[in-house]
């Protein structure tokens, strides 16, 4: 008992060992493929009614630039604070390249959300903040000065500002300093955000995202921040980038990243210093990361050869970076397709709950030849090459033509008549009620008994012994006949 325990211990860990290998080769190449789109809007953000360019950039699993090989069609929306549409544009990333420029006309002054959405539904969406600033008075002022013309017999006068130095050493402003970077002389406050990942529910792939947190200086005049602005964050799970958080003199916003090596829901406290701005953010940012699925491995590997009596299993898995098979964190619908009529799947899609491994369906084969199943799910990069099956039939053919000569024939000795129309008579109805019988159409067939040789050349035996009859039993399973 033991020896054959052990012997069933090393057969399963052979088994397992290649697959887990093969997995593991595709887990690299999904992760080094683009995976994702990032966008970044302008670091001064854009004034009301300006045209503002956003950058996008196909990222693969490491955050690391990638490229397609055909032309991804981008579109920036805007949204507002109840989630509507307010502004949108669209843009291209041309075939081989990581980078690409889209522009959208800013709306009215205020803090949108950003969601880049690719055509590609294999790739995450990618998200973040935008400011739009409001129109500086001293532009409005400059723009609604009227003008004089001048006349051209009217004299001018130059006048010249003298310098003069204090000879207590006091000197001209820096270029950096408040009075020169337009910095803000209205009130103000600071607006803290984080992202959302391109996964169901806003959530990240823990070890390969991070959640990006964001804190904006928003001033009635448009103006940007007079001195640096910290916020010193607290995470409850994972990890900072940086601390504090900046938003630096004479900028509007500051920027940290939050990641997690394991799946946790983490809430990040804050505290804003200076203290004397208003702060607009929810009591804690929140992050949720998950399981981070990098592709589907197809179990079998490799060309799958079914007769037409078969009925094949196939499995669909996910795998992480390392290639080991994990559960799925959300809900996801797994379709399978195929590409010609000569094979199809029981199911074409299979809906996974949270916490499932893997979704599993049957391969039905219906003519010889060969085929491809291709199987996808939102946010996953399809098994490439797909699936392959090759139908093979002639045996189970000429079992069925046997089989059915048998059954005439034997019909002839017991009964008599015509041997040329029994044998004729037999054949097709030997192949008749095989089908059925093959195909679940009568009754008390058990599949696993019913899918090989030896009962389909039994039942067309019985099919050619019953001659005509057979077409009654199978009209009457139709409820075709009286």
């Amino acid at each position: 008992m033991t020896a054959n325990r052990f012997g069933c211990l090393i057969s399963l860990a052979a088994a397992i060992i290649p697959l887990h290998a093969q997995f593991a080769k595709e887990a690299q190449t999904a992760v080094s493929a683009a995976l994702k789109v990032a966008v970044k809007p302008p670091p001064q953000g854009a004034r009301a009614g300006d045209p503002v360019d956003f950058s996008v950039q196909l990222q693969n699993g490491k955050s690391q630039p990638a490229t397609m090989p055909k032309e991804t069609q981008i579109e920036i929306q805007l949204l507002g604070s109840s989630g509507e549409v307010v502004q949108k544009g669209s843009c291209q990333i041309k075939a081989g390249a990581a980078d690409g420029k889209c522009v959208v006309q800013a709306p009215m002054a205020g803090l949108y959300k950003i969601r880049a959405r690719p055509n590609n539904r294999e790739l995450l969406e990618g998200t973040g903040y935008v400011l739009i600033r409001a129109v500086s008075g001293r532009k409005k002022a400059a723009a609604s000065a009227p003008t004089r013309p001048e006349r051209a017999s009217e004299e001018r006068f130059i006048l010249l500002a003298v310098a003069y130095q204090d000879p207590g050493g006091a000197t001209a402003p820096a270029s950096g300093s408040p009075a020169n970077c337009g910095a803000a002389r209205s009130p103000a406050k600071v607006i803290l955000t984080i992202n959302e990942g391109g996964e169901a529910g806003g959530a990240f792939r823990a070890s390969l995202e991070s959640a990006a947190i964001q804190a904006f200086f928003q001033a009635d005049d448009g103006g940007s921040a007079p001195s640096n602005i910290l916020v010193w964050l607290s995470p409850d799970h994972g990890a900072l980038d940086h601390q504090p958080l900046i938003i630096p003199k004479c900028s509007i916003s500051g920027e940290a990243h939050l990641s997690s090596k394991y799946p946790v829901q983490a809430s990040v406290l804050y505290t804003v210093v200076p203290a004397g701005y208003a702060v607009e953010a929810p009591p804690a940012l929140k992050a949720s990361f998950v399981r981070p699925i990098v592709g589907i491995g197809i179990i079998p590997k490799g060309t799958q050869t079914l007769s037409l009596i078969d009925r094949g299993p196939i499995v669909a898995q996910f795998f992480d970076i390392d290639g080991d098979t994990i559960p799925t964190d959300s809900a996801r619908t797994v379709t399978f397709v195929s590409d010609n009529s000569s094979i199809s799947t029981k199911q074409l899609s299979v809906t996974l709950k949270p916490g499932d491994l893997s979704a599993e369906t049957e391969i039905t084969p219906f003519w010889l030849g060969t085929g491809s199943i291709f199987v996808t799910t939102d946010r996953l990069k399809s098994p490439d090459p797909p699936h392959r099956v090759e139908v093979v039939g002639l045996t189970v053919i000429a079992v069925c033509l046997l089989g059915g000569l048998a059954g005439g024939l034997v019909l002839f000795f017991v009964s008599g008549g015509s041997l040329y129309s029994r044998l004729v008579v037999g054949v097709v109805a030997g192949v008749v009620l095989a089908w059925a019988y093959v195909f679940g159409l009568l009754p008390k067939v058990d599949g696993v008994v019913a899918h090989n040789y030896i009962s389909v050349f039994v039942v067309s035996i019985l099919g050619g012994y019953l001659g005509i009859k057979t077409f009654d039993l199978i009209l009457k399973r139709f409820g075709w006949g009286a």
